[in-house]
């Protein structure tokens, strides 16, 4: 069990009834969890290991999840979630992407032991993490079970956010606050890129005095010059120039939990046309900020 818990067992308790009350109102009775951020909500799991088939299953008629992923990942799940050893479950490498047999094998026996193979079970079918072969397996497996689309279940769960939650989201902040500071100065005309973005991955590593920051879900998006015609792209091998313009969205990450922020920087002064676009954006900003308040719809 995960001597340093960042939640206390009840948070996770309650995050677990909540989800099962809803896996009620869906008519499930098993949930299979495959979101690295659906398991991290209900377990605490917190792993690089999200490249083999891993994830939780949720019963209703079991107090906790179980866990289940490679086995040299298991020591992973003792040391970061709040779950019992009998509740962590790994399977050989043999399962590892092999042609033969496929970890869903291993999740279809576990549900047979369990006695539940017959169940309605939900699975998270649009999940980046859940494939078409792990479909295909489980159907092959659990041919006398009801398999049922349970996507965004967990996650319409992790909507209403624990004061706790929220002071890491606020960690997370200050976090980002210290990166883009770190942007804003760094890049000027001559500057290489790539140097740019090891300074901001820095920052968001170092994070404050008081604690440290994690990798973020997302890497430094910070194009520049005619690179800022399109969205979603990092830094290339060039140096900055005069009258760049340079499109950064960073994030800040504590314990799992991001605060993102954008900017947009130019290399010079701005044309009056910029300007006037950036002003409007800033008001526009300032009367939504002004102008919400709890019972606000959107």
């Amino acid at each position: 069990m995960n001597p340093n818990p960042f939640f206390a067992a009840e948070e996770y308790g309650a995050r677990l009834k909540a989800t099962k009350e809803r896996m009620y109102r869906e008519g499930l009775e098993v949930l299979l969890v495959t979101d690295p951020a659906n398991m991290n909500y209900l377990s605490g799991y917190d792993g690089w290991s999200f490249y083999v088939h891993q994830g939780l299953l949720i019963l209703m008629d079991r107090e906790e999840p179980v866990w289940f992923g490679r086995q040299q990942d298991a020591n992973g799940a003792r040391l970061t979630t709040w779950l019992k050893d009998e509740n962590i479950r790994g399977y050989m490498d043999h399962y590892v992407q092999s042609n033969l047999r496929h970890p869903m094998d291993f999740v279809a026996d576990l549900l047979r032991g369990f006695g539940a193979d017959k169940r309605r079970l939900g699975v998270e079918m649009d999940s980046y993490y859940f494939t078409g072969q792990c479909l295909e397996s489980l159907s092959e497996n659990l041919d006398q079970a009801e398999i049922m689309n349970a996507h965004l279940l967990v996650n319409w769960v992790r909507l209403v956010k624990s004061p706790r939650e929220i002071a890491y989201m606020r960690d997370a902040a200050r976090i980002v606050e210290k990166a883009m500071q770190t942007a804003i100065e760094t890049i000027d005309a001559g500057v290489r890129e790539g140097d740019a973005a090891a300074e901001v991955l820095r920052a968001q590593l170092r994070g404050t005095p008081e604690f440290t920051g994690d990798y973020a879900s997302i890497m430094p998006i910070m194009p520049s010059g005619l690179r800022t015609a399109t969205a979603h792209l990092s830094w290339v091998d060039r140096r900055y120039e005069k009258g760049d313009l340079v499109l950064l969205e960073l994030a800040g990450n504590r314990h799992r939990y991001h605060a993102p922020l954008s900017r947009t920087l130019i290399i010079g002064t701005p044309p009056e046309e910029l300007s006037d676009i950036a002003k409007g954006v800033i008001d526009g900003l300032n009367e939504v900020i002004d102008f919400i308040r709890p019972g606000v719809t959107g």
